[in-house]
């Protein structure tokens, strides 16, 4: 009983607490106890582990198995300094052991590190796996994770992890977790084994899917283990409210038997597939080869070439409702971006890779001096994007961006950015960017970038600046900043601009209160204020109105209740302003320009919305919203919600539905009228996972705003490490009667596709 109320005591708040705890069992213990209690003191008193560990070399490579009765285990048992242990609860005041401790070991050859970990439970029903799709949320799940700064640079690291169901999930981050890529994927083995009393876990990272630093004598690494049965974080090193704060990390000396050879992955693909389209009388039968390659000439430094990579494979984007004027934002998820991607996570994203099409060839060029990290892109592409100066299109276009950052101090660093597309029409459509980070006492994060855009042939110019101030913590956390994009800025192709032609402050703050009584897990309260002017414009309205040179404005405020049954209640209200200038023709026009005259529109809108769900924290969850107020000058009314749910273990399903409505009134030449709109989307995910090699996906989406309905289904099959089988169905079919009556039909496009690709590793 005292150790669960010692265990218990790891949500408590203050070392204080923790102190008259013990003192109470100290008094409250039988005199025949002393000894015993005198053992759970100690063991509460725990000292700081010494934080460095160094890899044994194993004769044998382990078989990767889940089970740690290989000879190299064995040997790093026997060696304290091959061995992390003492786990403690993470982000308390004091350290306090984990009740349920984990044991972690490292060893490598000369191609391998390997890495191995006992995690205790009290019951093998306490295990708690459901997650079999890579890279989905693990900490759902029971998970053991690891870090790997393989520069040592105290900002950066790769992370590795898998549940007791050997579902992997990894990616990269730096500047301690401020810019994560959790797209990257490398290749790596693992294998687990549940047993009465703990899980265990066996993984094999090929030095050659990581990148590191030559000369490093030391990595810096840590251990986290989350038990989800008790809701705990356990680790080796305790890094405090961040877990990916890599200055607080442990070391591991750098093996210095490692391959550290120039490596080549060269990756083929074929590829058939039968593609029906609306404007086609008939199905056409289609065929594809393309290469990947990618080549480590240096531990930091890889070379990767593509030609005409295909991504069918990839899953298409969701169907969203867009209530902003702002251009929504999507992730890239095409593998040959991937790595690299957090390269370009600045405050002003010049490059936007998304806005590259159809790749023809092309390459990337990633590397890192000491302090020093390079990056270098070169792509010839197709754009399907209507040109009215030059028809006829797909046109061909060439995108070229270098990008070098510079390390500073482990806090500090500045960055430059060259950005260049050509083609038919925009020709030297350049862009230049210099940024920089500063992050003081690990909590407050200053970011600045200054863009400069050109245009060769229109002789356009502008210029783009932002600076940021944040304090990141779990409980208060504030920030804001100053935004000048001026109103060109968006002759930039490459770039993701939601809106130009600002200049103006925006203010956050966010607060958390951990309560953990009266049935509240935590409050939550967030509050957010904008205020741009334009560049000096001005513009009379019909109505004769003043200097209007207020851009847009708005504030926005969120509350949010946190039970402890897992209940969720949130409320939240907006109001914004936006004004837009709209080009009126003369009627009747002129014989010369100008043709048009400018005319300011001003918008308000005021929104008001409520949200409850359940199990929000846990991968099975049911939510449900509702928003009403003004857009624009329609009133509006949206709701939604969905859920997602395990059937069973190898399965996963999510549902989920926004239906809006908007009703308006207004002057035209006949008179009054009322417009109507509404729009309603579906979208419907399963994954299926047959073994752990071959899988299933499927989603369909439905926009009434389209009119149809999209079917995008996946069949995956690893018949080798990196190598795959791809079988793909692609549909999207109307079903409304009066756009089917237009076209002709109902079927606007049907893809059925088969690639096999193939991992070469030299």
């Amino acid at each position: 009983m005292q150790e669960d109320a010692l265990f218990n005591l790891r949500r408590s708040g203050s070392a204080l607490s923790f102190a008259a705890a013990l003192f109470f069992m100290a008094a409250a213990a039988p005199a025949q106890d002393e000894q015993a209690l005198g053992a759970e003191q100690s063991a509460a008193a725990v000292r700081i582990p010494e934080g460095h560990l160094t890899p044994v070399y194993a004769d044998v490579a382990p078989r990767i198995d889940g089970v740690l009765d290989d000879r190299c285990w064995q040997d790093a048992a026997r060696r304290p300094t091959a061995t992390a242990s003492g786990f403690t609860y993470r982000g308390l005041p004091y350290l306090l052991w984990a009740k349920e401790q984990t044991t972690a070991y490292v060893a490598n050859d000369e191609e391998y590190l390997y890495l191995g970990a006992r995690c205790e439970v009290d019951s093998a029903d306490h295990v708690v796996a459901r997650i079999l799709m890579r890279d989905a949320n693990l900490w759902y799940d029971d998970m053991f994770e690891v870090f790997l700064d393989t520069f040592h640079d105290r900002k950066s690291a790769y992370y590795f992890a898998v549940n007791p169901l050997n579902t992997q999930m990894d990616g990269y981050f730096s500047e301690e977790g401020e810019v994560e890529n959790r797209n990257w994927d490398g290749v790596w083995y693992s294998a687990t084994f549940v047993g009465y009393d703990a899980w265990t876990l066996e993984m094999k990272i090929p030095f050659r899917s990581l990148r590191f630093g030559l000369f490093n004598g030391e990595w810096g690494t840590n251990f986290v283990r989350f038990h989800k049965h008790t809701g705990d974080q356990t680790v080796w090193r305790d890094p405090g409210e961040n877990l990916l704060r890599v200055s607080l990390f442990g070391t591991m000396d750098a093996p210095p038997r490692r391959q550290t050879r120039p490596v080549v992955d060269i990756q083929p693909y074929l590829s058939g597939s039968y593609r029906d389209l609306v404007k086609t009388e008939k199905g056409e039968f289609d065929h594809k080869e393309g290469l990947d390659v990618a080549a480590r000439f240096l531990p930091s430094m890889s070379v990767v070439g593509t030609y005409k990579p295909d991504f069918a494979q990839v899953e298409a984007d969701p169907y969203r409702i867009n209530l902003t004027d702002e251009e929504l934002f999507y992730p890239e998820k095409r593998p040959f971006f991937l790595e690299g991607q957090e390269y370009f996570d600045t405050p002003i994203l010049a490059f936007y890779s998304r806005r590259i099409g159809d790749i023809e060839y092309g390459g990337k060029f990633l590397g890192r001096v000491g302090p020093t990290h390079l990056y270098v892109l070169s792509l010839d592409a197709a754009e399907y994007l209507e040109d009215p100066e030059n028809p006829g299109g797909p046109h061909d276009y060439n995108f070229s961006v270098a990008r070098v950052k510079q390390d500073i101090t482990e806090h500090a660093s500045v960055g430059a950015t060259g950005i260049r597309r050509t083609g038919p029409t925009w020709r030297d459509n350049d862009g230049l960017s210099a940024d920089a980070a500063i992050s003081f006492n690990d909590e407050v994060i200053f970011t600045g970038q200054f863009v400069r855009v050109l245009d060769g042939k229109t002789d356009l110019a502008d210029n783009g600046l932002e600076m940021s101030l944040a304090r990141w913590t779990s409980g208060l956390s504030l920030g804001g900043g100053y935004r000048d994009l001026g109103p060109d800025l968006d002759i930039l192709k490459t770039a993701y601009i939601p809106y130009d032609d600002v200049r103006g402050y925006w203010a956050w703050a966010d607060y958390d209160l951990w309560l953990y009584r009266w049935g509240i897990k935590k409050l939550n309260w967030n509050v957010e204020h904008e205020r741009y002017l334009n560049h000096g414009t001005i513009v009379k309205t019909p109505f004769g109105s003043d200097d209007q040179r207020l851009q847009r404005e708005g504030v926005n405020g969120e509350f949010g209740v946190y039970l402890q049954n897992r209940l969720t209640f949130r409320t939240f209200a907006e109001a914004n302003y936006r004004a837009e200038v709209f080009k009126i023709l003369y009627d009747p026009p002129p014989s010369e320009p100008p043709y048009a005259f400018p005319v300011r529109l001003n918008f308000e809108n005021r929104y008001y919305a409520g949200s409850v769900g359940y199990n929000l924290e846990e991968w099975s969850s049911v939510y449900a919203f509702y928003e009403w107020g003004k857009h624009f000058d329609y009133d509006l009314n949206y709701w939604g919600g969905g859920f997602s749910v395990n059937p069973f273990s190898r399965l996963t399903l999510a549902y989920d539905a926004d239906y809006e409505l908007l009703d308006g009134t207004f002057y035209n030449e006949e008179g009054l009228e009322e417009e109507h709109y509404e729009f309603i989307i579906n979208r419907l995910h399963a994954d299926l996972n047959i073994t752990d090699e071959l899988a299933a996906r499927f989603f369909v989406q439905s926009s009434s705003d389209l009119g149809h309905y999209a079917t995008n289904a996946l069949l995956s099959y690893e018949f080798a490490k990196g190598s795959h089988v791809y079988l793909v169905y692609n549909e999207k079919r109307l079903y409304k009667d009066h756009l089917r009556k237009k076209l002709g039909r109902r079927l606007l496009d049907q893809l059925v596709f088969l690639k096999v690709n193939y991992l070469l590793a030299l």
